[in-house]
């Protein structure tokens, strides 16, 4: 990601959202500052949904690095622009 949860234009609930992911890769732990900015905003259906797609993606990634699966040669020119 370009930016991140720090970003200036970013409004509170994006902000905590980019947290949230760093959070849950980094320790697998959502940090309670993090978590209280999150229900302030998010209804338990969403706040769950938060945490269950980063962990999705995540692995998603861990089997496409295991397989060794190429990344599209596009790619890399779609990320430069």
């Amino acid at each position: 990601m370009a930016y991140g949860p720090t970003a200036p234009f970013l409004i509170p609930v994006e902000s905590a959202l980019i947290r949230a992911a760093d959070e849950v890769l980094d320790s697998g732990v959502v940090a309670r500052a993090t978590w209280d900015a999150l229900t302030a905003e998010l209804d338990v259906k969403q706040l769950l949904d938060v945490i269950f797609t980063v962990g999705c993606f995540a692995t998603i990634g861990a089997f496409m690095n295991s397989v060794e699966i190429d990344v599209d040669p596009k790619i890399p020119d779609l990320l430069a622009r």
